[in-house]
């Protein structure tokens, strides 16, 4: 899958710009606590409104772009 193919996958919740945490888990098809880890780890961008922590839809696909090419070394 090529980057141009990601960035016109279907996104989740079409319109939101912000996930939480368990949306953006399931989105990419892994566990809550390991989304946690990766964002505490700073693998995928997060940000803060209040208390609250969002992921931005962008920061899944970029995750995902990190992932293909740490694969392709």
């Amino acid at each position: 899958m090529n980057e141009d193919r990601i960035s016109k996958m279907e996104r989740p919740r079409e319109g939101r710009l912000l996930l939480t945490i368990p949306e953006a888990a399931e989105h990419l098809g892994i566990g809550r606590s390991l989304l946690y880890v990766l964002v505490m780890r700073r693998e995928v961008r997060s940000v803060t409104i209040g208390r609250a922590r969002r992921i931005p839809v962008a920061a899944l696909d970029e995750f995902v772009a990190q992932l293909q090419e740490a694969s392709l070394d």
